[in-house]
């Protein structure tokens, strides 16, 4: 595969496994679970967030060390099909999970395991990023990848949409006293997958490469354990990691209230929440692709422009008092998260040791996973204290403003840090 297929067929991987964190997580059987399975929607919504909270935990805790395996036996590849597959297997058992009680515990445990492989997937997805690219190129297919992911993720909901879940105009009509109109959106999420992230995951899985018996995994996670005790806050790479930490816990504390506060403060319909959640991912497409047009040395400026974008809009939204404003700052922030994401995934790849990066996006994963309850707790509490929601939601600002602030003395997009020219440098050798 030249380089240039090479290229698209990782941005492609992002328009297949996408769908499901956009279909299965966030659209479709969240609620399908709350209305269907659970025996009330409050009980529903304690046991789905149970059943999140622990497959976080877990994703924090071992990302790292699987990321630290993947680099000792040069296995990238060979982990990502394995979770790939995983994560379609799941999606397709999901079409078991008849609407009963009895089947509570069994659809919490398929989209267990299948979230857990779907973020351990992007672990050894975005470690590959610096085999496909140039170091001139990083932000340009990061970017690329990114909106694609966005519309990739919508165009299956579209779909399912079309196709099953529109009452009154389904395409194909199937039994809904069995809800299997909505069953059928597994199947089509693991055939989705399959179907788009072949062009990447074509080759033969080694099982052998996988494997690890308990001396690999503690060896590996001793190894996890000593970058840990020998992180220095001063070091660009640790300090970026924590400023990431800072504003990605601001921007899904933002996200996740969004909806509350556009229910509570703007009497918003489920309707308009609906289209208000898609549209804000078109504009995160938009915002993402938008820094394809750049290249290396831009990623540091962009960032803070991304950070300042997103302190003004937050700040606006919180404050403000019509729905039209509300509406158009919402999409202002999705735009600059966009752009964020995209950015920070191509910063750890300019930062990262080639004999760590699968480690390193690890901690990635771990950074952005284990403080996550942060925030949530900080704007619940908050609002508890002023009974005031604006004044809750106010503390997202914060975090913004505390990661630009430690983004300053970052060397990022300089010549001398860059790794990936090592990187590239032993892939020409080879």
């Amino acid at each position: 595969m030249n380089q240039s297929n090479y290229q698209n067929a990782w941005c492609l991987y992002d328009w297949a496994i996408s769908a499901w964190s956009i279909t299965i997580i966030t659209f479709v059987f969240s609620s399908y679970f709350a209305q269907h399975l659970a025996t009330s929607p409050e009980q529903g919504i304690i046991q789905w967030g149970k059943m999140l909270s622990v497959s976080g935990i877990l994703i924090a805790t071992l990302s790292p060390i699987l990321g630290s395996i993947a680099d000792k036996n040069k296995s990238q590849y060979h982990w990502l099909k394995f979770t790939t597959l995983i994560t379609a297997v799941c999606a397709f058992l999901l079409w078991f999970a008849n609407p009963d009680h009895s089947n509570t515990t069994y659809l919490l445990i398929m989209v267990g395991i299948g979230s857990i492989s779907f973020e351990f997937s992007q672990v050894f997805y975005n470690s590959m990023l610096a085999d496909v690219t140039t170091k001139d190129n990083v932000l340009k297919i990061s970017s690329r990848g990114w909106s694609l992911g966005y519309l990739g993720g919508l165009s299956c909901l579209a779909i399912a949409l079309f196709l099953f879940l529109n009452d009154s105009s389904s395409l194909i009509k199937l039994k809904q006293s069995t809800c299997q109109h909505i069953r059928i959106v597994g199947p089509l999420v693991g055939l989705w997958i399959l179907a788009f992230s072949f062009p990447l995951i074509h080759k033969p899985l080694s099982l052998s490469k996988i494997i690890f018996n308990y001396s690999e995994f503690n060896k590996s996670t001793s190894n996890v354990i000593s970058s840990i005790r020998k992180a220095n806050p001063k070091k660009p790479i640790f300090k970026f990691l924590i400023a990431r930490t800072l504003y990605s816990d601001g921007l899904t504390t933002i996200t996740s209230f969004t909806g509350i506060f556009a229910t509570t403060l703007f009497h918003l319909p489920l309707s308009s929440l609906l289209t208000l959640g898609i549209s804000a991912n078109i504009c995160s497409a938009i915002g993402a692709f938008s820094c394809s047009k750049f290249s290396t040395e831009w990623l540091k400026p962009l960032l803070a422009i991304s950070l300042i974008g997103l302190i003004i809009s937050s700040t606006c939204l919180i404050f403000s008092t019509s729905q039209v404003k509300f509406w158009v700052l919402a999409l202002t922030i999705s735009t600059f998260a966009g752009s964020l994401q995209s950015l920070c995934r191509s910063i750890m790849t300019v930062m990262t040791p080639t004999s760590k990066r699968s480690e390193m996006f690890g901690f990635y994963k771990f950074a952005g996973k284990s403080t996550s309850f942060i925030g949530p707790l900080a704007v619940s509490s908050i609002t508890y204290i002023t009974h005031s929601q604006r004044l809750g939601l106010s503390v997202v600002v914060v975090f913004f403003i505390a990661g630009l602030y430690l983004l300053k003395d970052i060397p990022i997009g300089k010549r001398k840090s860059n790794y990936l020219s090592n990187k590239l440098a032993t892939s020409q050798a080879a």
